[in-house]
């Protein structure tokens, strides 16, 4: 059940991102920040759908090429807690972000910003969905927690 857990994980938990730029730009849109200032609603919701076209892919390759190495190294030893998969996720969601820095502006840290919280909505998803029903000791390596019968 553990291997199936974490193949959904990766195949479901990327998408969290819909929810991570859809709840940046309205949060942007609402507090009028930056770009969003003088928007309208309609301009906004078409670049979410603009950004969304584009990150989700970029999401499901971050998973796999950064996130799965990441998840075997982690769980070789034990089960990672929700707040180190959350952390660890904010960091490698910002690592596409980072190749806007050249850029050298606002954007640059919006960007990061957007990315890093794509990334940790996307680790937690994940450690929802595989690693949540699974023992958290310092030496459990995916064992899932016994369940008491009714």
């Amino acid at each position: 059940m553990g291997r199936a857990r974490t193949i959904v994980g990766f195949a479901v938990a990327p998408l969290a991102t819909l929810i991570a730029v859809t709840m940046i730009f309205l949060l942007g849109w609402a507090l009028q920040l930056g770009w969003f200032r003088d928007q309208t609603f309609p301009v906004v919701t078409a670049n979410i759908g603009t950004y969304l076209f584009f990150s989700i892919p970029v999401a499901y390759l971050g998973a796999l090429v950064l996130g799965l190495p990441c998840f075997l190294v982690a769980t070789r030893r034990r089960i990672p807690t929700l707040g180190e998969t959350a952390i660890l996720g904010a960091l490698l969601g910002s690592v596409p972000a980072l190749f806007t820095l050249p850029v050298a502006n606002w954007q640059s840290v919006w960007w990061i910003l957007l990315a890093s919280t794509s990334g940790l909505f996307t680790s937690v998803a994940f450690w929802w969905i595989a690693l949540r029903h699974l023992k958290h000791t310092p030496n459990s390596a995916l064992q899932p927690t016994p369940t008491r019968a009714a």
